[in-house]
């Protein structure tokens, strides 16, 4: 029996050992933020200052810091994330066909097909999933400001 146990327990040892030598660890993705029942990771974070930065070069200005980028898209990432968490909270919905809606028109404004863009898209190595539910966000905190707009009292020339 007492040889069964030690048998066992070596055998996650053993399987430990025979990974190869140059096999590099893989970093793990961190919080950078906690937004209410929510969170932002780093790879998040990494992909909106990547985008910024590509934008930057593009257009060809100078690059500000890379810490100034980095408070900066991390606090426009914290407060879309407020925006879509209070429209969630007001009941807020969007629904595919809405999705869809904006996508045909967004594609039509570029003179392209849906399918094209889609392409487009791919092809920049973006998935087109994560690029829907980027809209559907957008179309909800738009909606949001829309309703607080709404609710505002109108502000009279003598105020």
């Amino acid at each position: 029996m007492k040889e069964f146990l030690l048998k066992c327990l070596a055998l996650p040892l053993a399987a430990a050992l025979a990974l190869p030598i140059n096999a590099q660890a893989q970093p793990l993705d961190s919080i950078v933020a906690l937004v209410d029942d929510d969170i932002i990771l780093r790879s998040e974070l990494d992909l909106a200052i990547a985008g910024i930065v590509e934008n930057i070069r593009a257009s060809g200005q100078a690059m500000p810091p890379m810490n100034l980028i980095e408070s900066q898209v991390l606090e426009r990432l914290i407060i879309r994330e407020l925006q879509v968490q209070r429209a969630l909270q007001t009941g807020i919905r969007v629904s595919d066909a809405d999705v869809d809606q904006t996508l045909v028109m967004m594609a039509q404004e570029n003179g392209i097909t849906l399918q094209q863009m889609r392409q487009l898209i791919e092809g920049d190595g973006e998935d087109f999933g994560e690029f829907r539910s980027n809209i559907a966000e957008e179309l909800m905190t738009q909606r949001l400001q829309q309703r607080i707009a709404n609710s505002m009292d109108p502000i009279t020339d003598t105020e």
